[in-house]
């Protein structure tokens, strides 16, 4: 072996070894919510692209030249520049770009696929890394299911049970792609392998199949319902196929399939935990269920929000920026009763046309064509019962996927989306060990011809061209490097200006929500956690900048808006206040409480007394128990001159809450009004005993004193208000009780 050979060699089997540890990274490193966070995904791609400047290298160093044949990369290519128009397209290009590039990995995963699973051998420890990935994952998970182990990775605490993927249902999705294989993959029919390797094996499916189960995830219970029958189907297939052929081993297979069957239905129908997941699976079939009626209604906001972009989407992962424009109330309570943030439409085909529009779309169905009917037509050309049921397996799995993309976003979800691109490329590489054909880059003597192939690269320019193309890997490398970096510094910053925040440090918390702002412009929680720091520190402008800006993202946040109204009404800008406190009430009717309390304060001041008294008395039949529901109403009440009902209610105010001052002043005004000057007066001097610093208590029995004829009294009791309180000197000038009593003021 030559010194080039020999390069080539140890080039290849370091490639070959990076894929193995992509594929164990993959579901162990990505991030919860379909968007790549440092140091979660950058251990999986840094391993694909440094596999891939490994594996062309390899081609670099040989003598001879290189030939390639394809199958799906045609259409995989086709796939990423019909994304390309929904970047350009897209509010945020940033996020557009980045999801781009997770379809990219994809792709160049599976390329990598083909060019390194290159024998039998390689072909099964491949398997072997995507079995110890779900069995992690699946022991991972229960362990923390248990309390024993906290794996979740999910910034927002979002998911439970969790996993390393952050989400249980990520975990089940992932599971769901891998398990038809590896259960076909653990049992020895035909291959090599005996009772005991296999029963192991299977020891380890039953653990991952009974995480998936734990997952709850419904829409993945139902994709494995598909993927099930598709293989059974396979299975008496191959059987009836091949029967006459020696070698072939049913009950392997049947026994296995039987082993994991009876111990799930034990846990289905025997344990609690079970009986969950059984309930929870039945009601995908109920309509009136209020997590499938908010998917009904994400479905239509998603198709009104296609008819607006139907050529190009409003951009590849820029459905959570678009679509406030797009959000019904209904959608809100709907998102607000099941507790689910309204961030995409849990339909993959809905999803990629809202955002990709049907250029994307068109494109992403060309590729998912190409890949079902590559899988068929492996099936047919099966030669013997292993290799039909091995396809047959991994076709399986591509089914449940597709099936359970009904309810879910699975290609958006970074490790089942690099998963199904790696399965690809395995079911591609499979069909290459099968034919017998020469691999994705197979070097040749000189003058050697592939006849079925094309010849990509000479002897004389191939190490030129390995170099420039290394070169452009590094360079969108450093750019990947650099927009990932943007995205993790946001979210870096976000969470340490939340941890300052709840700590209390609430201006060491500015700089931080300042950086995320900085880095991630289009992120409307990060305006909106800003402003609430700036409402702590009494920046009344500040805060209604951001919380302008956070609702020119997302109009239809109730909190903002909500806060916006408060904020306005403690200031007295009544009018303004009054429509995001009426937008928040139509959204959440919840609230009402809330923000009827602000609302009411609104309509008082503006003069609307009859909607004053409709919401405080709608207060007080939601919370008899409040002293404020009492006591926005009795004011609505005596803003009306309807004064017994006012003197009712105060009295039930101050009952309620007998430190309340406003409740004895405005008792005791309500008294006076009614002619009940006596009691007004005992009113007045047991609020001012109680409460001697309160200017207006003094005032407002000075006025009583007046009333009830006690000059001296009154003038005494009006300048121990003035001590404490100057300003009302004015007020008393203009007192029609003061002036007609004659009550004098002094200078």
């Amino acid at each position: 072996m030559n010194e080039y050979s020999r390069i080539q060699k140890y080039l290849n089997r370091a490639a070959f070894g990076l894929i193995l540890a992509a594929v164990l990274a993959v579901p162990l490193f990505f991030s919860t919510e379909g968007e790549y966070v440092i140091g979660k995904e950058v251990v999986a791609r840094i391993a694909i692209y440094s596999s891939l400047f490994l594996f062309l290298a390899s081609v670099g160093f040989s003598k001879f030249p290189a030939f390639a044949r394809f199958q799906i990369l045609p259409d995989a290519l086709i796939l990423l520049a019909g994304f390309i128009p929904s970047i350009i397209a897209a509010l945020d290009h940033r996020r557009a770009f980045i999801s781009w590039l997770g379809f990219l990995d994809g792709v160049v995963l599976y390329f990598l696929v083909i060019g390194l699973v290159d024998s039998r051998a390689r072909k099964s420890i491949f398997i072997l890394a995507f079995y110890l990935s779900a069995l992690l994952v699946s022991i991972g998970g229960i362990l923390q299911i248990l309390n024993v182990l906290p794996l979740g990775y999910d910034l927002f605490h979002k998911g439970d049970p969790g996993s390393s993927l952050g989400l249980s249902n990520f975990a089940a999705e992932y599971l769901l792609l891998c398990l038809p294989l590896l259960f076909v993959w653990a049992v020895p029919a035909g291959e090599k392998g005996g009772w005991l390797t296999a029963l192991a094996k299977l020891l380890g499916i039953v653990i991952i199949g009974l995480y998936f189960l734990l997952a709850q995830n419904r829409g993945a219970v139902v994709g494995m319902a598909v993927a099930g029958s598709f293989f059974a189907i396979v299975l008496i297939q191959s059987w009836l196929r091949f029967r006459a052929q020696e070698g072939v081993k049913l009950k392997p297979v049947l026994v296995g399939a039987a082993l994991v069957l009876v111990v799930s239905g034990a846990f289905l129908f025997l344990t609690p935990a079970g009986s969950r997941v059984v309930d929870k699976s039945l009601s995908s079939f109920n309509f009136n269920d209020p997590s499938i009626r908010f998917r009904f209604l994400a479905w239509k906001s998603s198709l009104n929000m296609f008819k607006d972009n139907a050529f190009f989407g409003v951009g590849l992962a820029n459905f959570p920026l678009s679509l406030p424009k797009y959000q019904t109330a209904d959608l809100d309570r709907m998102a607000e009763q099941t507790g689910t943030t309204v961030d995409n439409p849990h339909n993959e085909f809905i999803l990629f046309l809202s955002e990709t529009g049907l250029v994307g779309f068109i494109c992403w169905l060309i590729f998912l064509t190409s890949v079902f009917l590559f899988g068929f037509r492996e099936l047919k050309q099966s030669r013997n019962f292993t290799e039909m049921i091995f396809a047959g397996g991994m076709f399986a799995g591509f089914w449940g996927f597709l099936a359970n993309s009904l309810f879910a976003f699975n290609f958006h979800v970074p490790a089942s989306s690099l998963a199904f691109f790696g399965l690809v490329g395995l079911l591609e590489a499979e069909s290459r060990l099968r034919q017998g054909m020469m691999p994705l880059l197979e070097v040749k003597p000189a003058g050697a011809v592939s006849p079925k192939g094309w010849k990509i690269l000479e002897n004389k320019r191939s190490r030129i061209g390995i170099f420039v193309i290394s070169a452009l890997v590094l360079f969108s490398g450093l750019i990947w490097v650099r927009v990932t970096w943007l995205e993790y510094g946001g979210r870096l910053a976000f969470l340490r200006g939340m941890q300052a925040a709840g700590q209390g440090n609430i201006e060491d918390s500015l700089p931080h929500f300042n950086r995320a702002i900085q880095r991630d412009p289009h992120n409307y929680i990060y305006y909106y956690n800003r402003s609430i720091s700036y409402g702590f520190l009494g920046m009344q402008n500040e805060t209604e900048e951001d919380l302008l800006k956070t609702l020119n993202l997302h109009p239809n946040m109730v909190s903002a808006l909500y806060d916006l109204g408060a904020m306005r009404t403690s200031e007295g800008r009544y009018k303004q206040a009054e429509e995001p406190l009426s937008q928040a009430l139509a959204l959440n009717p919840s609230l009402y409480f809330e923000i009827g309390v602000h609302l009411a304060q609104v309509y008082l001041n503006l003069g609307d007394l009859a909607r004053a008294q409709e919401i405080g008395t709608r207060l007080v039949e939601l919370r008899d128990d409040s002293y404020l529901s009492h006591f926005l109403l009795a004011n609505s009440y005596y803003f009306s001159r309807d004064y017994p009902s006012a003197t009712k209610e105060y009295f039930e105010t101050i009952k309620l809450n007998p430190n309340f001052t406003d409740g004895f002043k405005n008792l005791g005004l309500s008294l006076l009004q009614e002619g009940r000057v006596k009691e007004a007066v005992a009113i007045y001097e047991n609020a001012s005993a109680e409460w001697p610093e309160k200017a207006e208590l003094w005032y407002y029995l000075g006025c009583a004193y007046a009333e009830d004829g006690r000059q001296l009294e009154a003038e005494k009791s009006i300048q121990k208000a003035f001590a404490l309180d100057v300003s009302l000197k004015e007020r008393a000038r203009q007192e029609p009780i003061l002036i007609k009593n004659k009550i004098k003021l002094g200078k």
